[in-house]
């Protein structure tokens, strides 16, 4: 059995603060709403190659495994089974339409959430799956932490460390394990807005704001950002730059609060070449109600006429 990864805290696996009003702000774009507009929501982790300035045509969806069998032993047909129990059919489907019209490397990462100080033990093993070249019998391959790290550098062609303390927060052990390490793992695009035709419409980041955070929620923008997390922005507008046919995809970041009582989100266009990205236009929506179909639907059609995305 597989499930979707969840961003935890690396120290003590206590799950990540949410705003109870709005729940996970993937599920605003997930719903039957923004499809009957003609666009669907996908995620995925993808690399950068540092030396070319240039986004991999690879896309990553990492899995966690939560039962006894060991995976690496399994053929690519019982592999693929196990996906579609945990995605279903249309999901993987629709990630291998988009990978092949955009000629991308489609690849799973199934792997336990062991203790994070355990993936030092070579013996736990990362079992990957190249969806795009299933009908190959080479489609399936073996990793530990260890080789996954000399995979990460093969693509990413540069080591980069975030530091001796890592990530703070992580949606799993082997992510907070190699944080530490001399390969990070890939960043992730929280949503991926594609057409029917699958062209990238939209790229969204999003921010969250706590109690805790130095800077005021009004105050949230990407300049406050940009110059600290510089791989991170830069990588955004890298995978922006490789869609960018046939018109450029917008560029958002949502700013989102936990407090309860803030119910409106600030939404940033940016602009501008990969490395000095700066905002262009900023909106404020209101926040929706998780559960809320009217207020599901208030989000996406005011989403949709502050980015003037069907325009796009």
């Amino acid at each position: 059995m597989l499930r979707k990864p969840v961003l935890t805290r690396c120290a003590d696996g206590t799950p990540a603060q949410q705003n109870n009003y709005c729940g996970d702000p993937e599920s605003w774009f997930s719903n039957e709403l923004f499809k009957a507009k003609g666009f669907n929501a996908l995620r995925f982790d993808y690399i950068v190659d540092w030396e070319a300035n240039r986004f991999q045509d690879e896309i990553w969806i990492k899995r966690i495994v939560c039962d006894d069998t060991d995976y690496s032993t399994l053929k690519k047909e019982d592999l693929a089974k196990r996906i579609v129990e945990e995605d279903g059919r249309s999901y993987p489907r629709q990630l291998l339409n988009f990978a092949n019209t955009h000629n991308l490397r489609l690849r799973y990462f199934l792997f336990r959430n062991i203790n994070q100080n355990d993936w030092s033990n070579l013996q736990n093993r990362i079992v990957s799956i190249d969806l795009s070249r299933y009908s190959h019998s080479d489609c399936v391959e073996i990793y530990n932490a260890e080789t996954i790290q000399s995979e990460i550098i093969r693509l990413r062609k540069q080591s980069h460390k975030i530091g001796k303390k890592g990530l703070i927060y992580a949606t799993s052990t082997l992510e907070g394990y190699l944080s530490k390490s001399k390969a990070i793992w890939p960043g992730d695009v929280d949503t991926l807005l594609v057409d029917t035709k699958n062209n990238v419409k939209a790229i969204i980041e999003f921010k969250k704001h706590t109690s805790r955070s130095k800077i005021a929620f009004d105050d949230q923008s990407i300049e406050n950002y940009r110059d600290i997390d510089v791989l991170k922005y830069r990588s955004l507008g890298l995978l922006r730059d490789r869609f960018d046919t046939p018109s450029t995809p917008l560029l958002i970041i949502i700013y989102f609060s936990t407090e309860s009582e803030e119910k409106e989100i600030i939404m940033e266009t940016l602009a501008g070449p990969y490395d000095t990205l700066s905002a262009r236009e900023t909106h404020r929506l209101r926040l929706p109600k998780q559960g809320d179909l009217d207020s599901l639907n208030i989000f996406c059609e005011e989403f949709i006429g502050a980015t003037k995305l069907s325009d796009c």
